[in-house]
């Protein structure tokens, strides 16, 4: 078998991407998800806005990619199946063998393969004393591709064995949130024992919706016969230009035994987001029927060729509608911090559980740990592992040279495995000024 068969399914493979962090931010990236209690200014928006009170927080603060409003894109490359030992066992082999092709296959869930992508863009964050605000556009997708895709790249039709090519489900979002937060010392004292400098916070997120698309049905099958290739399949879509929601975020935080700190937020609260404020169709495709052996020479002519594929067109419409409403998925978000277990060291945690199964979130539960070390004033070290969530297992490694008025910080990671057994990375960099 040829090389473009394998190039194919990595292209696929490279050009999607897995996804359910809710932050790129380089301390996030860097310690797997475990950035809650190490964040500044407007990087606790997303995380626990009572960190706005804290004391270590700057007067004035305002972050950035590259520039001011030239943001650096922030960016998972990720998917369920490919890593570095697929590529360099099957990118260059000019022959499978049957046993090849099995092996390739057995790689592949009954499932699909599974893959999304999401970019973020730090556009502008910006604080001031215990407010802050924060403008984040992000784009996601997510894709499931049925596992007869790729036996059909790598043995082709087989006679009467039903090809099930329709069952491809797409889900692409893009949203801007503008998250508006503040933070302070809780008004009262609370008489818990070893507990002090109690913090709460709140923030209100306006979504302001770009687009969204998604497959609502998709199932089919083709199936090849000795004289005739036989197609049903059936495709609904809905798609929306421009939208508007509001969720909700609030947390508080507690120092405990002067050393421990701990905090609990819950994020997106009653996120949803209304869709077709510009436009908003319905897309219906119905193929059924056969193509008959006769007709394979026919589809060499250009004249005959559109006639014979739309003989197999039952349904090809499209039409208006008044719109629909998807969720922004709410999170808890459990943290906490020990400091100076020796000399700059810090260790941290975080749990980070969704309440609903969506496009891009999973109920199961996400266990982040991680350790920041400060050989010296203005160096950071980070690294840190997770468990659980859509990542399954992640690591991460950063550091951040924070000087007295400027940070430059960077982070990378890796999903679903170490090194060439990994299935994708993220990159982040970011800068902040403090005053």
């Amino acid at each position: 078998m040829k090389n473009w068969t394998t190039i194919l399914t990595t292209f696929l493979g490279l050009s999607l991407s897995l996804t359910a962090q809710p932050s790129l931010q380089p301390k996030a990236v860097s310690t797997a998800g475990t950035a809650a209690d190490i964040t500044l200014g407007p990087e606790v928006l997303g995380w626990n806005p009572a960190r706005l009170a804290a004391l270590n927080q700057p007067r004035f603060a305002l972050s950035f990619g590259l520039l001011p409003l030239v943001p650096f894109p922030r960016t998972i490359l990720d998917n369920s199946t490919l890593d570095a030992h697929w590529l360099n066992d099957n990118l260059y082999r000019g022959y499978f063998s049957p046993e090849d092709i099995q092996t390739v296959l057995a790689g592949f869930p009954e499932s699909g393969w599974e893959g999304g992508s999401r970019i973020q863009l730090d556009l502008l964050g910006i604080s001031a004393g215990s407010f802050a605000l924060a403008i984040r556009p992000e784009l996601d997708v997510r894709v499931n591709v049925p596992k007869d895709l790729f036996r059909l790249v790598f043995q082709g039709l087989r006679f009467e064995d039903p090809i099930h090519l329709f069952d491809v489900n797409v889900a692409a979002q893009g949203v801007i949130p503008v998250s508006i937060g503040y933070g302070m010392p809780l008004p009262v004292e609370l008489p818990v024992p070893f507990v002090d400098r109690v913090r709460v916070g709140a923030a209100v997120k306006p979504l302001i919706g770009l687009f969204d698309a998604r497959t609502v049905t998709s199932e089919g099958y083709i199936t090849s016969l000795p004289d005739k290739i036989q197609a049903d399949g059936t495709l609904e879509a809905q798609y929306a230009l421009g939208g508007f929601g509001l969720a909700l975020d609030a947390g508080a935080e507690a120092r405990v035994l002067d050393r421990i700190q701990v905090g609990l937020s819950l994020n997106n609260l009653f996120g949803t987001i209304s869709w077709g404020s510009g436009e908003a169709r319905v897309i219906r495709e119905k193929v059924s029927g056969d193509l008959l052996n006769t007709q394979f020479e026919d589809l060499q002519d250009d004249s005959l060729r559109t006639d014979i594929l739309n003989s197999l067109i039952q349904e090809d419409t499209s039409y208006a509608s008044s719109g629909y409403t998807t969720d922004y998925p709410a999170y808890l978000n459990l943290s906490g911090r020990v400091d100076d277990l020796l000399p700059g060291l810090t260790l941290m945690m975080n749990i980070r559980q969704y309440f609903q199964d969506t496009d891009y979130s999973t109920t199961t539960p996400r266990l982040s740990l991680a350790a920041q070390y400060q050989p010296l004033s203005w160096l950071s070290l980070r690294g840190g592992v997770s468990l659980g969530g859509m990542e399954s297992f992640q690591w991460g490694t950063g550091l951040g040279l924070e000087f007295s008025h400027y940070q430059f910080e960077f982070g990378f990671s890796q999903n679903r495995g170490l090194f060439n057994s990994a299935k994708g990375f993220t990159l982040s960099l970011g800068q902040n000024l403090l005053f």
